[in-house]
């Protein structure tokens, strides 16, 4: 005969992995694999509000600088597609042809963005940040992440005193971390390749 006066224990929450409101364990792995925090293991999940105000309460300032040398013209003035704004001019900026693509031509230097750095891979971030230098200037995207001169292109990473080449996730993450401690929360991104024709010059002279 049951007890009526019992009281049915309430349900214990479960937590962790396990839990909807929380990332499921993480399966990928090199420049596809998602960074951790150090103060939130599991993170909260991607699309809930929980998530969102995390994401917005961690966001990272990242000056972004680019230096690529090319060994062919390269349009950094290509039209920009989008429907322009009532009023606006229609003009299309004429194209200026550079063997060297540098951003102090563009926005005195270095262009800012903020990140939120927790749960993106590599990938992720580096497809953001192209992101923020095509706002500056249209085409950047492309030839940062789809030209030819991705292979030879280097991510180089700056927070205070320390200084890293971002070539996989350990780096990544460890970049992550430092940015977590750090005080200002601030880091400087330069991407560059070799200047070509030093490059042609020390192979020509290998050959010799």
């Amino acid at each position: 005969m049951s007890n009526p006066s019992a009281i049915t224990p309430a349900a214990t929450p479960v937590t962790g992995y396990m839990n909807s409101l929380f990332e499921e364990s993480e399966d990928r792995v090199g420049d596809k694999q998602r960074s951790t925090c150090l103060k939130q293991a599991p993170l909260l999940r991607v699309g809930t509000a929980a998530r969102d105000a995390f994401d917005q309460n961690n966001l990272m300032t990242f000056k972004v600088r680019f230096k690529i040398y090319t060994d062919t013209e390269v349009n950094i003035n290509a039209p920009n597609q989008s429907t322009p704004k009532v009023g606006a001019s229609k003009k299309v900026p004429e194209s200026s042809k550079l063997n060297l693509i540098d951003s102090k031509a563009i926005n005195a230097g270095y262009l800012k963005t903020k990140i939120c750095v927790f749960g993106k891979s590599l990938n992720e971030f580096k497809e953001l940040v192209a992101g923020a230098c095509e706002k500056y200037e249209a085409g950047m995207k492309n030839v940062i992440l789809n030209s030819h001169f991705l292979p030879d292109l280097k991510w180089k990473a700056t927070i205070g005193r320390i200084k890293s080449v971002l070539t996989n996730f350990d780096q990544w993450q460890n970049l992550v971390d430092a940015l977590e401690k750090s005080t200002k929360k601030m880091c400087t991104i330069l991407i560059e390749n070799e200047n070509v024709q030093v490059k042609a010059k020390d192979k020509a002279s290998i050959r010799d």
